[in-house]
């Protein structure tokens, strides 16, 4: 392990347990978000329609960011997506599509601002009921 120690990265490899956890998702309609007891969702202008989902799933993390972020501050905030492409940009591991770059430097720092600390986790279907049956929040498509 001595070998390895001067090209480590610093990233400590047990994830830190998640203060909060985040749920987002979009559609060609619009986008949501929930964690807690907090739900807030909204719908694309004509012109963001356009964009491939990849880049609107990646929206809806930032406008959740965007709205919550001072709450989170200091804390760790886990996001479950349902869309492996943004999981792996938030992660860290996607470079390869500039618009997606661009959206994951934007949630990066934002998060950095606030002391947040943000992973991903994929969910295929996170989309769960609460104790009285109901959805977190309105889902489009």
């Amino acid at each position: 392990w001595l070998s390895g120690l001067e090209s480590w990265n610093g990233a400590c490899p047990l994830p830190t347990p998640a203060d909060f956890t985040l749920a987002t998702d979009a559609s060609d309609i619009g986008w949501g978000a929930s964690w807690g007891e907090h739900s807030a969702q909204g719908n694309w202008t004509p012109a963001m329609r356009l964009f491939p989902i990849n880049y609107r799933e990646s929206m809806a993390v930032l406008n959740a960011l965007r709205i919550w972020a001072p709450a989170w501050s200091g804390k760790t905030v886990l996001v479950q997506c349902d869309n492996a492409t943004t999981v792996a940009h938030l992660n860290g591991f996607g470079r390869l599509n500039p618009a997606l770059d661009a959206v994951a430097h934007a949630i990066h720092s934002l998060a950095a601002r606030h002391r947040i600390s943000l992973r991903a986790m994929h969910c295929a279907d996170y989309r769960r009921r609460d104790r009285r049956g109901a959805r977190r929040f309105v889902l489009f498509g």
